[in-house]
């Protein structure tokens, strides 16, 4: 079956990766930094963001008296994790999974 005239062809399908043991349909997207774009605005709209970020907190410290998150504030929380990154084969072993290593964190807010 031909395309109509003025039809995009379909686009090709990525490279498999072929990770031995890994099923075709769960393959990681291996990183390249050609995948990430950025756009000409991206600056002033990250200046914008944490300049209305800003105006939240200084607005909610005036009225409460005391800082809080700008957005989304909780009450409390207690948090007690940790991660250790197992030594991966590539593809897995890429940014925080790049390397074996133990991560922990704790934090209390009251």
């Amino acid at each position: 079956m031909q395309a109509a005239s003025g039809d995009r062809a379909a686009p090709a399908a990525p490279a498999t990766l072929a990770t031995p043991g890994v099923p075709a349909a769960c393959e990681p997207v291996a990183f390249h930094a050609a995948c990430e774009v950025f756009e000409s605005h991206e600056d002033d709209t990250a200046r914008e963001v944490a300049t209305a970020l800003l105006e939240i907190s200084d607005t909610t410290f005036a009225d409460r008296g005391r800082a809080l998150r700008s957005v989304h504030a909780k009450s409390h929380a207690l948090l007690r994790g940790g991660l250790t990154v197992p030594t991966l084969p590539q593809p897995f072993a890429q940014g925080l999974f790049a390397a074996h290593f133990p991560y922990s964190s704790e934090r209390f807010q009251p």
